[in-house]
């Protein structure tokens, strides 16, 4: 409405006003599931979001959502292109599963296949090779033991040779294959 320099007579004025700021709310959908670098953001309305991962661009304004151990970053919910009124937007994590491998051990006598043992162990197991005569191995809460005076082993993980020698431990890393061949010398 246009208003006159001076005022002759009485009139009504109205001021129209605009909201021109909102405040974004963050929070953590899931919960022990991880942190938001802010709990709020005061930005003009009409800023624009942008998501790159588990970081948000709000204008100027970076939140970032880390996960804690066990744990992975998801999505961003309620994410609009541009800021319209105040809203909550979430960070939404989930438990972070751990691979599984098995651990295969084939023992055989002369060549011929005695018994094949499977055993399934979670990523970051440590396997060991105990200091006895013989096949000693611990992974986990699981251990194997075959005693033998001579023998040939092959050792595979993820199918890469590699050797454990004995009092060495490896970190589980891929699917383990223990081929163990007792000789009998006459």
């Amino acid at each position: 409405q246009n208003v006159p320099a001076t005022v002759t007579e009485n009139m009504t004025i109205s001021a129209v006003f605009e909201k021109t700021t909102s405040t974004l709310t963050f929070s953590v959908a899931t919960t022990g599931g991880g942190t938001i670098s802010a709990s709020a953001v005061d930005v003009a309305v009409g800023t624009a979001i942008t998501v790159s991962g588990n970081t948000l661009t709000i204008g100027t304004e970076t939140v970032t959502a880390t996960a804690n151990d066990g744990y992975k970053f998801v999505e961003w919910q309620n994410v609009p292109a541009t800021v319209t009124e105040n809203m909550n937007i979430q960070a939404v994590f989930e438990e972070d599963a751990l691979a599984t491998y098995t651990v295969t051990i084939k023992y055989s006598v002369d060549g011929v296949l005695q018994e094949t043992k499977i055993y399934t162990v979670e990523e970051g197991t440590v396997m060991s090779r105990d200091y006895t005569q013989g096949l000693s191995i611990t992974f986990g809460e699981e251990s194997y033991y075959k005693t033998y005076e001579h023998a040939s082993t092959h050792w595979t993980m993820g199918g890469e040779d590699f050797s454990l020698s004995f009092g060495e431990s490896v970190e589980i890393t891929g699917d383990v294959v223990i081929e163990c061949d007792e000789l009998t010398l006459e």
